[in-house]
């Protein structure tokens, strides 16, 4: 594979794509760090990565000695949700659009679901962060 550049957050809780991985909530899926590491693997990263507190409730995970950098943003009280920015909708509206079946997720109903969806920590923006990552990995 070739080396891309490479960053990704991900809430502690989601439930529809699980930190920890999952065989259940319409998986597999395998846990978010290994998955990063994977990636940081191809792009050419060494040893472990360097962890950062961002805020009180995000973390950065860096791997170092990359052909290709990568990264990964750990959030708290952060559900399947666009970091920084949450959806200008109530959860009933969103939960009247929502039909789990469809998705494949079994067990949420869409309350469940459209309060997980709408759970989003605001102590990151990841539009501005995505843009100075790719700004910086192009220069």
């Amino acid at each position: 594979s070739t080396p891309v550049p490479t960053i990704a957050f991900h809430g502690l809780d989601d439930a529809i794509v699980p930190y920890a991985g999952s065989d259940s909530s319409g998986g597999p899926f395998l846990p978010v760090v290994d998955v990063m590491a994977a990636r940081a693997a191809t792009n050419g990263c060494t040893g472990e990565p360097s962890v950062e507190a961002v805020s009180p409730t995000v973390e950065r995970r860096s791997w170092v000695g990359c052909t290709a950098p990568a990264v990964l943003y750990t959030l708290e009280d952060h559900g399947h949700s666009w970091p920084g920015h949450p959806l200008p909708v109530s959860q009933a509206d969103l939960a009247s659009f929502m039909d789990p079946t469809i998705l494949g997720l079994g067990g949420m109903t869409p309350e469940e679901l459209a309060a997980n969806m709408l759970l989003t920590n605001t102590s990151v923006d990841a539009s501005a962060v995505i843009w100075e990552f790719f700004e910086s990995a192009a220069g």
